[in-house]
């Protein structure tokens, strides 16, 4: 695809060194328009401004607006040196950036400082919610991270050069190859700048949950979050290794996903609801047991 249009976002806020590397990056390969957030939103998963970080805030003075067949709700944006500056979620830069300018061709999210591997990480991640909001609006998408958690240093835009020559790569090969033709957006782990790149490994994300409650204050209780090599799987290029396996042995995780989620029928959910439906409905539920669905 000759210049596709690429609408960029991040969940660090507009002023991030990585989504600047990007956005560097991806104007040799397309048109960039630049929507992200005012501010950090990193961990607001798939929220939208009309819940949890606003409520969170204190703020519940949200107009929303009903008529017709549904609701409305305003987002405030202004103009910036680097694109369009939302007051919002990730989620509501990518739902918003499709009506500022040409509908992209693909949505590009990051670079994220710290890797964004394991289920339970994709599944939160401001970086690649946005990367699935994209793709609920049929748009291809991919999110991007780079390991750097434990560094805790100042990234420049430099420090993330690499990861942008590896995401503009991806971009212009991916719609070349017609990767989006069966996958909705890719999740995409780079290794720290300091490390070299062994390969490109194609991933799925770590099963394992990475969370643990650990002791904190007396009033207070600590989440630890592992690092992306602990406890890794070996590392198998030809068995589809985790992402946090790959990571570890410095390969960039390519992970492809299909949106969720698949509908799973079974005999016991069936038996349940024929079992509510006559408790509370009166009427028995038809039986879908020979549903293409069922186990």
């Amino acid at each position: 695809m000759d210049n596709p249009r690429i609408l960029l976002t991040n969940d660090d806020g507009i002023d991030a060194s990585g989504l600047l590397a990007l956005k560097q990056g991806l104007t040799d390969v397309g048109t960039v328009t630049v929507v992200a957030p005012d501010r950090n939103m990193s961990g607001a998963g798939r929220a939208l401004s009309l819940g949890r970080p606003r409520a969170l805030s204190g703020d519940l003075s949200i107009d929303v607006h009903e008529g017709g067949d549904g609701f409305s709700f305003d987002v405030p944006y202004t103009r910036h040196d680097n694109g369009y500056a939302v007051n919002g979620t990730p989620c509501d830069c990518v739902v918003g950036g499709h009506s500022l300018g040409a509908t992209p061709d693909i949505v590009v999210s990051g670079c994220n400082p710290g890797a964004n591997t394991g289920r339970y990480t994709v599944s939160r991640s401001g970086t690649v919610s946005a990367a699935m909001e994209g793709a609920l609006l049929g748009t291809p998408s991919l999110a991007v991270s780079m390991d750097t958690l434990d560094s805790r240093r100042d990234l420049t835009a430099e420090d993330f050069g690499r990861a942008s020559r590896v995401t503009a790569t991806l971009v212009e090969r991916a719609l070349e190859h017609g990767v989006f033709s069966a996958v909705d957006f890719l999740n995409v782990s780079i290794p720290h700048p300091d490390e070299p790149v062994e390969g490109v490994a194609v991933t799925r994300p770590d099963a394992r949950y990475g969370l643990e409650a650990v002791e904190g204050g007396e009033s207070s209780f600590r989440i630890r979050a592992a690092k992306p090599d602990e406890h890794a799987d070996d590392f198998d290029p030809d068995a589809t290794p985790t992402d946090r396996a790959a990571l570890a042995q410095n390969f960039v995780a390519v992970s492809p996903f299909r949106l969720p989620t698949e509908p799973t029928r079974t005999e016991a959910v069936d038996t349940l609801a024929r079992e509510l439906s006559t408790e509370f409905g009166g009427t028995a539920a038809p039986d879908h047991t020979s549903d293409p669905l069922s186990e």
